[in-house]
């Protein structure tokens, strides 16, 4: 068995690799402004790189949120806001204003950027066990976990 160590990123998270290319292309694409309902990693991700990236980050999260995690995005210089409710009220929130406010949605199965990144996590694996894979491979992704068979 092996294992890779995400988790070693800069966010500390999986996730950290669909955001970036996400960001990525958000900017090439001219996006000045996105949002995200999230309960951490993910909206820890967008805050780290949208911020740096120059977009203003806006994070939509249930208000039970432990304080440490946002403090976090705080400091990464996101604008949070806590909601009654789940992630989906979040998610609700974010659909409800993303036209108004010009806010692009980064929620998980909402645009194909964040899906690249994870496929770059599947050939940069493939990479480093020299291009033989063993038959199964599982991995996270975003909203669920995924199996890959070769």
């Amino acid at each position: 068995m092996f294992v890779k160590d995400e988790g070693r990123l800069s966010t500390g998270t999986f996730k950290a690799r669909g955001m970036t290319v996400a960001v990525s292309k958000l900017k090439e694409l001219s996006i000045k402004r996105v949002a995200i309902p999230s309960a951490d990693n993910a909206a820890s991700a967008l805050a780290a790189y949208g911020v740096k990236a120059g977009m203003e980050v806006y994070s939509f999260m249930p208000k039970d949120l432990p304080n440490a995690i946002l403090k976090e995005f705080i400091l990464l210089g996101t604008k949070v806001y806590l909601v009654e409710g789940s992630i989906n009220h979040a998610a609700e929130i974010v659909e409800k204003l993303k036209k108004k406010y010009g806010l692009f949605n980064l929620s998980t199965n909402k645009q194909p950027y964040r899906f690249e990144g994870y496929k770059a996590l599947a050939f940069g694996l493939a990479e480093q066990i020299n291009w033989n894979p063993p038959e199964n491979i599982i991995f996270p992704t975003d909203g669920n976990s995924s199996i890959c068979n070769w």
